[in-house]
Formats: structure tokens, sequence, C-alpha cells
């Protein structure tokens, strides 16, 4: 990830931006589902850092709501593992399409090629349908930043470009253009507090488009309306490390809100 938000402009210093906290940084894992915004070409990028382990299963099950593919980053050497198997097997039940990446590919010893048949195997163990089978398979070096789209180019001279093509050739776009015209939604799918501004609930806009100062409505699981109409008191997103502020937000982008709808809302299941 820190070197997709450096190609993409996003200029740091230090290794696992994303992560936000000592023990994430610590242990190299992720706790906390994280998201950003990456501009690639002409084309802009929702970026969303999950935890894989079945313990998060329903963080997990909310992120896969507002992706729509996953890519799939397995050790070139240990192949997949228990929490491989799990995040696997949520995206395809969701119909997520995936990018396989094998990491740690310049390190000596690795078994690339048995891996691969490995994850084969686990893909057609949880899915039948061909067009999830048919996945694009990567190799890359994290650490030294580059990624490759055979064996045979290793080490990478792209820099993270092979994936980011993939990225866009894999993923279907988010939402048609009628969408827009639609009244407003959105899928609450994670809640954060700040000493600011409140509760601050972060989702998906599903259709119609939003903007500060618009009253919305907050609806139970259920449909049914928790409080009276609420008002949105500010919206903005996350572009790489840097939270900027907007004042519209439209079907298919990934957008913070906070307001006095945040007392009431709850994360969609």
């Amino acid at each position: 990830m820190d070197k997709l938000l450096n190609h993409c402009g996003s200029k740091f210093s230090g290794e696992r931006a994303m992560d936000s906290n000592d023990f994430e940084k610590e242990r190299g894992i992720t706790i906390s589902s994280k998201y950003t915004r990456l501009h690639y070409r002409d084309h802009t990028l929702h970026v969303v850092d999950t935890p894989g382990h079945a313990d998060f299963g329903g963080e997990v099950e909310r992120i896969l709501g507002m992706v729509d593919a996953v890519v799939l980053l397995v050790d070139a050497s240990e192949g997949p593992m228990s929490q491989t198997k799990f995040v696997l097997s949520r995206a395809l039940a969701a119909k997520k399409p995936a990018i396989v990446c094998l990491n740690k590919i310049d390190r000596d010893g690795h078994r690339a090629s048995d891996v691969e048949s490995e994850i084969f195997d686990l893909f057609c163990a949880l899915t039948s349908d061909d067009y999830l089978l048919n996945y694009p398979l990567l190799y890359a070096s994290a650490r030294q930043g580059w990624v490759t789209t055979s064996l045979d180019k290793i080490p990478g001279t792209e820099g993270v470009v092979p994936l980011l093509e993939a990225i866009l050739e894999r993923t279907p776009p988010p939402v048609e253009a009628t969408a827009l015209e639609e009244p407003f939604a959105l899928s609450v799918n994670t809640i954060q507090t700040d000493s600011y501004l409140g509760r601050i609930v972060t989702g998906r806009v599903e259709c119609g488009r939003l903007s500060v100062g618009d009253t919305v409505k907050v609806l139970n699981r259920d449909g049914t309306q928790v409080q009276s109409e609420s008002k949105v008191t500010k919206l903005f997103y996350l572009e790489g490390l840097l939270r900027v502020d907007v004042e519209h937000a439209y079907a298919g982008q990934i957008v913070s809100m906070a307001g006095t709808l945040g007392a009431v809302a709850d994360t969609g299941e």
C-alpha cells in the first residue's frame, strides 16, 4: 500500500502508512479498516485496507459491501493461510472478482509454482463461477516496490503500474450512470468518534447525490425511520493520507459524514 500511495502522489516517509496505531505498526497487521482515494491516470480508485482474520468477520463482510473487487495478497513462500481462505470465501460469496498477487517473490527459496496451484485449488473449492476463477495473477516485491505479470520479468521494471492496470481492467464500474438520478442512499459500514465532530459515519453512496446542509433520514435494518430528518454538517474523504473536506458526494463514492445523524446511525449488515 505504501508504494501505491507514493506512485499516486501521496509522498511520505516511513513504512505501513495505513496502520493507524502502534500495535498495528509493530505487528504489521490490520485491525481496523481504513480507506483512501488514489488517482491513477484519469481514474479515481477507492481503496480499503481490511483485516484478514476470522475474528473480524463482521467487519470484513461489511467492508466487502463497499468495494467492487479485491486484491488477494499471498506470500510466495508460505502460500494461502487460514485468513486467506476466510477473506476469499467471503469475497467470492459476494461475487467480488479477485486479483491474486504473490508477494515476496524476490526472496530466495520462494515456491511460486506450488503456491499458484494451491491458490487455484482454493478458488475451485470456494466457487464454480468461471468468471471468478479466471483471475489475474501477479508477482510482487512490496518492499522493493515492483509488480510484474510474469516470473520471467523479475525483477519488475514498471513499479506498481501492472497492479494498477489490473485493478482498472478487473474492477467493474461502481454504479450505472442512472444511479445519480435516484434518491440518495448510503450504506453505513463503519462508525468512528471525533472529539470535534462527534460520531462520523463512513460508507458507500449507493445512489443519488448529497450536499452539506442536506437533510437525510436514518433507517433501521428493517427500513423503519429512526428519528426525524437529520442535517449533514460535514462531508469529507481521505485522499492519500490527508482528509479532504467536500461539499458534495455522489453515487459510487466512499465518503465520511458528520451531523445529527451520527447519534443514531448504525452499521449495515
